[in-house]
């Protein structure tokens, strides 16, 4: 075999096995955690009424946490007015927290309520969940 061929049959190989090395050095990326919504009080399957006060109370779960966490409740309109919200408290792995925030059925088309997860005492998430409740018009006196 002629040394250039060698040459480039060795240097195939060493780029091989460094790539290999550094691929197994990496390890497996840590999964996201999640937080997910088990339970609405009110439950969503007849509409709120715009003007109404509500209590929503919502019981969420957080999965795959290994680090510090905290969830928080966030009722917003359907043009993203802040209605009720909740202060973050602190959350454990696969345990459920109740979520309360009190406010008025504004006058929109839905509400979203987001079960923000913030991570290390973070500003912001990536991770939440969210339901949408209908809302329909003002009752009559």
């Amino acid at each position: 075999m002629n040394a250039k061929r060698c040459f480039l049959i060795n240097g195939a190989v060493a780029v091989s096995t460094t790539l290999l090395i550094v691929t197994g050095c990496k390890g497996k990326e840590e999964a996201k955690p999640t937080v997910s919504i088990q339970k609405t009080s009110p439950s969503g399957e007849t509409p709120l009424v715009a003007g109404d006060e509500i209590n929503f109370q919502i019981d969420v779960r957080v999965q795959g946490l290994h680090n510090a966490a905290q969830v928080s409740l966030i009722v917003q309109s359907a043009e993203g007015v802040v209605v009720a919200d909740c202060a973050p408290i602190t959350v454990s792995n696969g345990v459920s927290v109740r979520l309360n925030a009190v406010g008025v059925v504004p006058e929109t088309t839905v509400v979203r309520v987001f079960t923000p997860l913030y991570i290390n005492g973070g500003n912001n998430t990536e991770v939440l969940d969210t339901r949408l409740f209908k809302v329909v018009g003002k009752r009559s006196k």
